[in-house]
């Protein structure tokens, strides 16, 4: 996993801050002290600024995310391509719908980390799935035991045989099992990017109306997420009681 950084860290030991602060301690040291005390402050609304950057915040987000399985990995990059570009068409937009649909952007990264989740979840299953015997191996297992198990005179053997095929027959539910998990995730995430895809289309709509009409826009949109985001928290308790 990435090690995270906050944005807060990186303001703090940003060059261009630093900088200053020790210009300014420097000059507090060799000439009016008040310059230096003027020079702190300025540092630290500089660290702010910096830390409240949404462009800086977004893409430690992004970078601080665990990697996933290659099957769900080229999924989730779909749906965080177009979590940035929600987030560009918000941040592109005149201050008054920036603000109008700030809540827009926040549903969005809720539901893009709900995604990312339950990718990292199903990671586990894929891996599994892909160091394990395929399906056809087992059949094939199956079927060579049936063989001998028909074959066999001896009690002794037989039962061995009866216990062999019961084993095989439950890798080969449990691994089936794992399958079907598998696509219906595949089938939830590709839900959930034809969702966003969606809420960017609304975004940059909603852009071209007039203020006033554009904050009566926003909770539809909102709604929308809202109800992909108890459909895929809905999928994910069904997924852990199977």
């Amino acid at each position: 996993m990435n090690k995270k950084t906050s944005p807060w860290q990186i303001a703090l030991t940003d060059k261009l801050n630093l900088a200053m602060l020790v210009l300014a301690l420097a000059t507090g040291a060799c000439s009016a002290w008040w310059l230096g005390l003027v020079g702190i402050l300025l540092y630290a609304v500089m660290v702010v600024m910096v830390a409240r950057d949404p462009y800086l915040k977004i893409s430690q987000t992004i970078e601080s995310r665990a990697p996933l399985a290659q099957r769900y990995q080229k999924q989730f990059n779909k749906i965080e391509r177009v979590q940035i570009n929600i987030f560009n068409a918000i941040n592109n937009a005149e201050t008054d719908f920036r603000q109008v649909m700030h809540p827009i952007q926040t549903k969005t990264d809720d539901l893009v980390a709900d995604a990312h989740n339950l990718c990292q979840r199903m990671t586990v299953l894929e891996n599994h799935r892909r160091i394990s015997e395929s399906t056809t191996q087992i059949k094939t297992a199956i079927s060579e035991i049936k063989f001998q198990l028909e074959a066999a005179n001896d009690p002794l053997i037989k039962r061995e045989y009866e216990e062999s095929l019961e084993a095989a027959q439950t890798r080969l539910e449990s691994l089936l099992d794992v399958e079907r998990q598998l696509k219906r995730t595949d089938a939830q995430l590709s839900s959930l990017t034809s969702q966003l895809n969606r809420t960017l289309t609304e975004v940059i709509r909603i852009q071209a109306l007039d203020p006033n009409q554009a904050k009566d826009q926003v909770p539809g949109v909102i709604q929308k997420l809202n109800q992909q985001m108890d459909e895929l928290k809905l999928f994910s308790q069904e997924v852990s009681q199977t």
